[in-house]
């Protein structure tokens, strides 16, 4: 049995070799000198062999794990981006947040509204329990009024009921 060849990878991705082995990121592997005999003269783990990112037996140069990188494994140039896009990314979510305020203070008071788009009317609606809530379309104003009571302000006109409504906020 011959000695086997070492490929180290000093990459954090794996390497496929042409044979069909696969050298882990920050790992190695042991392969028959046939294999490596097969797949040293690829141009790609050539170039790789020659710039440091393979380590072939222990000898060769040593890349750095992180090279010229961040801890995210970025260059200067993509930690900038990633700020950039961070602060967009980050400005459009706020930005995403208040429209959705918008549009369901919008949605309410379409609800609030009927198909006349004035709004809706007041009215007293059982809630259960024998107890009424006062709502203006799908809003509740009051709550808590008794059969009578609730009798009482639906026979009201609009402008009694809204000054009812006003006098039992205070």
């Amino acid at each position: 049995m011959s000695k086997q060849v070492t490929i180290e990878n000093a990459l954090a991705g794996g390497i496929g070799l042409p044979t069909g082995e696969v050298v882990p990121g920050h790992g190695s592997i042991a392969v028959e000198p046939e294999i490596w005999d097969a797949s040293k003269e690829h141009p790609v783990v050539a170039a790789l062999v020659k710039d440091g990112s393979l380590i072939i037996d222990g000898k060769g140069k040593k890349k750095s794990a992180l090279g010229e990188r961040d801890e995210n494994g970025d260059t200067e140039e993509m930690a900038e981006m990633r700020k950039r896009f961070d602060a967009s990314y980050s400005a459009l979510q706020s930005e995403l947040q208040a429209e959705k305020a918008k549009v369901a203070d919008l949605e309410k008071l379409i609800a609030d509204r009927g198909a006349s788009g004035q709004p809706a009317a007041l009215k007293a609606e059982h809630h259960g329990g024998g107890k009424f809530n006062v709502t203006q379309g799908e809003t509740m104003l009051l709550s808590g009024l008794s059969k009578a009571d609730a009798d009482a302000f639906n026979a009201m006109s609009d402008e009694d009921k809204a000054a009812y409504v006003e006098a039992s906020k205070k």
